[in-house]
């Protein structure tokens, strides 16, 4: 802000100074309780702009006893600016007064009142914009110019003709660019300073987010973001327990309340710096991915484009998914710490068997679930021609960066991780360290759209590839699409068909028998979501949700799955 106010001083020679903040019923009715030091003193007074209007005028005088006072002030919840009754005798002043829901004040033989304003003199915010109801309850502002005039006096009130005077062309288009600067410095002032949340509230845009929703649908969570504008979006939450997903995004809720929703990174390091000692957590990722997605729905309705034209356009025509026709992945349960060779056999002959299946021209991919313990793997490994698969999918448990570094050294088949790794402070250490050929996000489970994009970005630098996880409904797939659609490297896509969830869900996109998804059509994520239909699956009473695990070795140990 204060950047601001130097660039606009130094080019126009006005001086901006912090609102007034006073209670809604204060009525102040003289140019005194405003106060301003003229611009001939070469300096500005210390305005202490919060606390009660007696103090602040105290203090005031205190500090420059010898200055005239001269300007106006408007109460936001009145709308009545006290007349300009003192000016200095060497400058003159113009007051810009505004004010919230302020009317618009047409003259009686002229429809505009910006045209009127300006041949008075008088210049009054609300004919410039008259979107000026951003303001927060009982705020008031004042901004001064000086002008210089060839009448040796001159008196300034935005409701009287008669005391207004004419001045040029020159200072009549410098005032009119304060008025425009002074509604959008007035957004910026009024959006509660004693909130850290939305101090930084942006000045150029009027919608705001006014509602979240969370439903809980079976084992995930649907959230609806609405604004004030009548955009919704919508954002899935999955992996976390639903009803504690449920609440947790509506108590972020309130970190987000009254902030433009398109302000995305902002907002997602809002959510995810707001408690130090919850983030990057499941829970808080999960539910921010969630948000993220309905806000990336949100700016793409907004400006009538797909969310991937927003995220740097197209980089291919279609995604390649699995399973399908011609792709296909064999997973595995948990596996002893090491094997014999009947474990052995018996995974080695299923991916055979895949193999058999597709020919040469056919994907198998193996997805060892972290299930699959180092020395077993490596095991399997010596079994498999690194050709017969695509990658191994989850080769370890994460956490511990050399155990994937030993892997890598001793495996020649392309090893794959990264759904169970958060934001890109997760994925970064595999690249770095070069543990890894292929990367696999996933938009539910890493941070939303915002952080997907990110990490693909992370990974070109290495080049690695793309292979997004997605076990989500039609919703977060779609979202996973359109970062898939803005990505230089990639390789293939998981996505599968949910029919009881797919009752409420309708995605722009098609699949193809040859295993591909055509891109998402429409505004923002480009999917329908049905409410009423929503509801009724939602409310299936045979359903409960249960926990995945925990699984069992036979000797009655936990095991990893």
């Amino acid at each position: 802000m204060d950047q601001f106010h130097k660039m606009l001083q130094f080019f126009s020679g006005f001086h901006f100074f912090p609102p007034v903040k006073v209670a809604p019923e204060t009525a102040l009715s003289t140019a005194q309780q405003a106060g301003l030091t003229p611009r001939d003193e070469r300096r500005r007074a210390s305005i202490p702009y919060r606390g009660q209007p007696a103090t602040i005028w105290q203090s005031l005088r205190q500090r420059q006893p010898s200055s005239r006072w001269c300007g106006a002030l408007a109460s936001s919840t009145t709308g009545c600016p006290a007349a300009v009754d003192r000016v200095a005798a060497d400058r003159r002043w113009v007051a810009l007064c505004v004010w919230r829901r302020a009317p618009r004040l047409p003259g009686p033989n002229d429809r505009d009142p910006t045209r009127r304003a300006h041949r008075n003199g008088t210049i009054d915010a609300t004919a410039t914009d008259a979107r000026s109801d951003t303001l927060g309850r009982g705020c008031a502002t004042l901004a001064i110019s000086p002008i210089r005039t060839k009448e040796p006096a001159m008196r300034c009130s935005p409701y009287s003709d008669a005391d207004a005077t004419r001045f040029d062309r020159r200072h009549l288009m410098g005032s009119l660019g304060l008025a425009t600067a002074g509604v959008g410095l007035l957004r910026g002032f009024a959006s509660g300073e004693d909130d850290p949340v939305e101090a930084p509230i942006d000045r150029h845009s009027t919608i705001r987010i006014r509602s979240l929703q969370p439903h809980i649908c079976r084992d995930r969570v649907y959230v609806k973001v609405e604004t004030n504008a009548g955009i919704f979006g919508w954002g899935e939450i999955k992996g976390v327990v639903p009803s504690v997903a449920a609440t947790l995004a509506t108590e972020m809720f309130s970190l987000i309340d009254n902030q433009n929703p398109t302000r995305i990174e902002h907002l997602w390091q809002t959510l995810y710096r707001a408690e130090r000692n919850q983030r990057g957590g499941a829970f808080m990722v999960h539910c921010i991915a969630g948000i993220d997605m309905a806000l990336w729905d949100i700016a793409g309705k907004l400006w009538k484009t797909p969310v991937y034209r927003l995220l740097g356009g197209p980089t291919r025509e279609r995604i390649r998914v699995y399973p399908s026709a011609k792709a296909v992945k064999i997973g595995s349960g948990p596996r002893p710490q090491s094997g014999d060779p009947f474990d052995i056999e018996e995974m080695v002959s299923r991916v055979r068997a895949a193999r058999q299946r597709l020919g040469p021209r056919g994907t198998v991919m193996f997805d060892a679930h972290s299930a699959v313990p180092p020395a077993t793997l490596i095991q399997l490994a010596s079994r498999i021609e690194p050709s017969n698969i695509l990658f191994l999918e989850e080769p370890a448990v994460p956490g511990n960066i050399e155990v994937f570094k030993r892997l890598k050294q001793q495996i020649g088949i392309p090893l794959a991780l990264g759904e169970r790794d958060r934001t890109i402070w997760g994925v970064i250490p595999y690249l770095t360290e070069n543990a890894i050929d292929i990367l696999q996000p996933d938009c539910g489970y890493t941070g939303g759209i915002t952080q997907m994009k990110k990490i693909a970005t992370l990974a070109e630098a290495f080049h690695v590839p793309l292979a997004p996880h997605c076990t989500q409904s039609y919703l977060g797939m779609t979202a996973s699409f359109h970062v898939t659609a803005s990505i230089p490297l990639f390789l293939i896509h998981e996505s599968y068909d949910n029919k009881l969830l797919g009752r409420f869900l309708h995605p722009t996109w098609k699949r193809s028998d040859e295993g591909y998804v055509s891109l998402p059509e429409g505004h923002g994520l480009g999917i329908e979501v049905d409410e009423a239909m929503l509801a009724t699956v939602a409310s299936d009473p045979a359903y409960r949700y249960r926990w995945r695990g925990p699984q069992f070795y036979p000797d009655g140990s936990v095991a990893d799955y």
